[in-house]
């Protein structure tokens, strides 16, 4: 017999039915995971940590806090708090000149080759305010660094990294020395180690306005070969893009091939300060957020494998109906096709019932999402049938 094992993952899926592919993954790609940030909380059982305390790398000043960390209106929100009052490297909250925040997927939500894609809305800060002081990024980490790998022997890619002012520089420029601080402008990187030492490897990108303007979708196509750099869409910076001058790192050399070739995880996080700003910080500016509307990943062929393993672990759940004159359940693959439509089973059924036992047993083996809508509110859930 075929079973049905089901989650309730709480994500409100918009005006799309489905999440439609990425062009860098329109072929041969699938969904395996995402966090579109729905609901009150972060899940810190499946999916994310929180990084708390002072004393950070890089000489930064902010103190990492959960109260810094906020999820609402459909957005994750990193904020960046001063207090005039405050001092560097203190053991509590209340003592630190500067609060943020920052979280991770490690050991979590961890994967091998994809593309990772994230959109960002840039730091903003009172009054739509923007200055130096923040030091914000979006990038994965190689999971090894929690299992006694140093960096940056465990590999980095960033997806988004930036540090508040304003420039202006040229497109696709290869980063300048020294570096340029600016709202318009944020680098991506790849950094491994090699000889007992880092080498480092970034590219500069420019964006006519700030990158706070809207949210903006930042990629990292990543496979067994290379990777390659999008900014809305767009690749920036990869293998012999625009110029051998502008390529990616190679990833396959005896120094990184170990750290490319193992699973990566997300961090998420705004730095105070740092060696990176120069320590030019404009306290005018805070309060501070930065904010996300999701993270996605995208594996090649069939979500079959990571699908499975995760849900396996996860108990099935059930849901009341409230409405069931105005509901509708819909089935999806994770492509975004339309799979099955049953919401004339469910206007059958009564307020209460479990809306669940309308899905028969009679989907393929494979992955989906199951799209709900009643009274109101819209939800999702992932579903595997599996024989």
């Amino acid at each position: 017999m075929k079973k049905l094992l089901v989650f309730l993952s709480m994500l409100v899926l918009g005006t799309g039915a489905a999440y439609a592919l990425p062009p860098a993954v329109s072929s041969g790609y699938s969904l395996v995971w995402s966090d579109e940030f729905n609901g009150t909380s972060l899940d810190t059982v499946n999916s994310w940590s929180y990084d708390t305390g002072s004393g950070q790398p890089n000489a930064e000043q902010e103190f990492y806090t959960r109260g810094c960390v906020e999820v609402s209106n459909g957005a994750l929100h990193i904020w960046s708090k001063y207090n005039p009052n405050g001092q560097n490297n203190v053991k509590e909250p209340s003592q630190a000149k500067y609060l943020s925040g920052r979280i991770n997927s490690g050991d979590k939500k961890i994967f091998t080759y994809g593309y990772f894609e994230a959109a960002i809305q840039g730091p903003t800060g009172t009054g739509g305010k923007n200055g130096p002081g923040l030091w914000s990024a979006v990038w994965i980490l190689g999971n090894s660094i929690n299992h006694g790998v140093a960096w940056p022997t465990c590999g980095e890619m960033e997806l988004y990294e930036q540090r508040t002012c304003s420039c202006v520089v040229n497109a696709n420029a290869a980063q300048p020395v020294p570096m340029v601080a600016g709202d318009d402008e944020f680098i991506a990187c790849c950094h491994y180690g090699i000889n007992g030492g880092a080498s480092y490897h970034s590219c500069q990108h420019d964006y006519p306005k700030a990158l706070n303007d809207r949210f903006h979708t930042f990629g990292v196509l990543w496979d067994t070969t290379s990777v390659h750099y999008y900014f809305d869409d767009t690749l920036f910076w990869g293998p012999n893009f625009p110029t051998a001058a502008f390529t990616t790192p190679s990833i396959t050399t005896v120094d990184n091939k170990t750290a490319f070739s193992n699973p990566f995880f997300f961090i998420i996080n705004v730095a105070v300060g740092g060696a990176y700003q120069g320590q030019n910080i404009d306290n005018s500016i805070f309060p501070t957020h930065m904010d996300l509307d999701y993270v996605r990943v995208y594996q090649k062929g069939p979500p079959t494998n990571s699908a499975f393993n995760y849900v396996r672990k996860l108990a099935p759940q059930a849901y009341a109906l409230v409405n069931p004159s105005t509901a509708q359940l819909k089935v999806y693959d994770l492509r975004g096709q339309l799979v099955a439509d049953y919401t004339n089973k469910v206007r059958q059924m009564r307020a209460g019932d479990n809306v669940m036992k309308t899905l028969p047993a009679m989907l393929s083996r494979g992955a989906y999402i199951v799209r709900l809508i009643d009274n109101g509110n819209s939800f999702s859930q992932n579903l595997v049938s599996m024989k």
